[in-house]
């Protein structure tokens, strides 16, 4: 074998690991693991657990609002809305307005009998 150093480090790492070598890695990582994360709240027994029926509400939940459903109903009310604002602001122009002059009398009044 040759001396060069990257070369004995390209053959180690194309070695398939040692089954012992792996166990100890996984120990070694789970330990870690544990070390690190150990403070982390796991949870109690009493806590309540999700019944059957949970899944079950959700499901209806998300059926019920799913925008498949809710589309329709949201365009007929986007519509209700604009028609309702169109009628208020031609109404409120009508209301505000400025009042119209009152008609001319007849000219026929107005003007003198024609001379004899």
């Amino acid at each position: 074998m040759t001396d060069d150093p990257l070369k004995k480090l390209a053959d180690a790492m194309s070695a398939p690991p040692a089954p012992r070598g792996k166990s100890a890695a996984a120990k070694a990582a789970m330990r870690a693991f544990d070390e690190e994360f150990s403070e982390n709240r796991q949870g109690s027994a009493a806590a309540p657990r999700p019944t059957p029926q949970t899944p079950k509400l959700r499901s209806w939940i998300m059926t019920v609002l799913s925008p498949n459903r809710l589309r329709p109903a949201l365009m007929g009310g986007a519509s209700l809305a604009a028609l309702s604002l169109g009628l208020f602001v031609v109404f409120q122009a009508n209301d505000a307005a400025p009042p119209q002059p009152a008609p001319a009398k007849e000219l026929s009044a107005r003007v003198s009998p024609p001379a004899p």
